[in-house]
């Protein structure tokens, strides 16, 4: 079963994108906010400190830096690498839905603080997105990454991705047309 990380500040059509990848037989694992959303409308999905094991840190500052995370990225399509994953109790992550914190939408507020614009730099999310455009582009394996919610509709094309491990030169072409 394929599975999903999603951790998105713009919750724009996540709900319809979410039953739909669940529809597909996605497993999702979500950050705090996201996953709370997910299940406030009964669909099922692991929070990403249930997965990892360890809690959200700095007052959610730390939520999706973990190697149960970036390894379930990272890993290539090798026994030796889907075994430590599985050893450890953690599987691939195919797909990362992730948009980031509204850096410029918040500094161009007339009374904006300092602190409001730090608060506002997002590095998990830019650290999941470089995470799963590295093995996209690495290997035959890859991770689907969607940065903005127009993108979600497309899940069923996702589907038919993982379904048919076309060639890497394929994948890189459709996704370049997301």
């Amino acid at each position: 079963m394929p599975t999903a990380i999603l951790s998105v500040h713009n919750k724009t059509g996540l709900l319809e994108f979410a039953q739909e990848l669940t529809a597909l037989g996605w497993n999702l694992l979500a950050s705090g906010g996201t996953a709370k959303l997910l299940r406030d409308n009964n669909i099922n999905v692991t929070e990403v400190a249930d997965y990892t094991k360890s809690p959200e840190l700095l007052g959610g500052r730390v939520k999706t830096l973990h190697p149960a995370i970036h390894g379930g990225l990272l890993a290539r399509p090798t026994e030796s690498d889907h075994n430590e994953l599985l050893n450890l109790g953690w599987d691939y992550i195919d797909l990362v839905a992730v948009n980031l914190y509204p850096f410029e939408e918040t500094i161009a507020k007339p009374n904006v603080t300092y602190a409001d614009a730090i608060e506002n730099i997002d590095i998990g999310g830019v650290t999941l997105i470089r995470a799963a455009a590295k093995i996209t582009n690495a290997s035959l394996s890859f991770a689907i990454p969607l940065i903005m919610p127009k993108c979600y509709p497309c899940c069923k094309m996702v589907k038919f991705l993982c379904d048919q491990k076309e060639t890497c030169s394929q994948r890189l072409q459709v996704h370049g047309e997301l």
